[in-house]
């Protein structure tokens, strides 16, 4: 529908729709030359990127599953996942591959693609994959990790259907169009970030992604010069954004809503934030 829209924006670089199609169907194209079968599972091993949002969907174009791995889990995590898992591919880029082998994680039975060389070329996709999608909606399509808060992580499992239900209820209730933008913080190995990426992807939407949450200040000055008409975060990560002097009501001037999961939100930063931009909705997503 919007082929030329800008759709991810990335440290500093703009891609659209067809830009991001081509690479995530150059990718699968990858996939099936080397063999992989419909339900094989793939190992995503990168941050919030552009990157990223390709491989997912080149994963979903091969007919295989996608895993994806949360960059700061520790190395035992990881090699428990790949363990549980059994990949027959690792999405990864240099610096994240590094990482692998220094941890000495027993990666000999993987394939493995650097999406850093991938990404270099431009990618000429010979494969009619549009004919080849699944068509059985109750097939897996996803394999989300939990926190391992307790113990070892479990894995999800979610297939085509449990996604867009999820994706089409959102963009429902929040009423995103094609006119919304998003400031990605939360990351796409969680639920919530998945749910993030699919929803704006639904509506034709803006992703704009900021890794840079470690600096509160980056992400406010960020939340005004790209004019993001929406915000999802946590609620811990909002009280340390109304922290900040240099909050000012003029950086949420864009914003039409702001949505909260994955722990509560204290009733005094809902009433601050409120305070600050009466104009701005809020949803508390579970």
């Amino acid at each position: 529908m919007y082929p030329d829209k800008v759709y991810v924006v990335d440290k500093g670089n703009e891609f659209t729709y067809s830009e991001i199609y081509d690479k995530a169907a150059a990718l699968a194209e990858i996939i099936y030359e080397k063999g992989l079968k419909n339900g094989d599972r793939i190992l995503i091993y990168l941050d919030n990127s552009a990157e990223y949002i390709a491989s997912f969907f080149g994963v979903l174009l091969a007919n295989c599953i996608v895993v994806p791995i949360n960059k700061n889990l520790s190395i035992d995590s990881i090699s428990y996942i790949i363990s549980d898992t059994l990949p027959k591919l690792i999405i990864t880029n240099t610096v994240f591959m590094k990482r692998l082998q220094e941890g000495k994680v027993d990666i000999k039975k993987s394939n493995i693609i650097d999406i850093n060389r991938l990404w270099e070329d431009k990618p000429v996709c010979k494969l009619d994959l549009i004919s080849h999608l699944t068509k059985d909606g109750n097939s897996p399509a996803l394999i989300l990790y939990t926190s391992g808060t307790t113990r070892m992580p479990k894995g999800v499992t979610l297939t085509h259907k449990n996604l867009t239900a999820n994706t089409k209820s959102i963009v429902q209730y929040l009423g995103l169009t094609e006119k919304d933008s998003l400031l990605q913080v939360v990351n796409f190995s969680y639920s919530y970030g998945n749910s993030l990426m699919l929803t704006h992807t639904k509506a034709g939407g803006r992703i704009i992604i900021e890794n840079r949450t470690a600096y509160p200040i980056k992400v406010i000055d960020r939340l005004y010069d790209s004019r993001a008409t929406g915000f999802s975060t946590v609620g811990s990560y909002i009280n340390i954004l109304l922290k900040q002097e240099a909050l000012k009501a003029f950086h949420l001037k864009y914003l039409q809503y702001v949505t909260f999961a994955g722990e509560s939100t204290s009733f005094e930063d809902i009433a601050r934030r409120k305070e600050i931009a009466p104009h701005i909705k809020i949803f508390v997503m579970y």
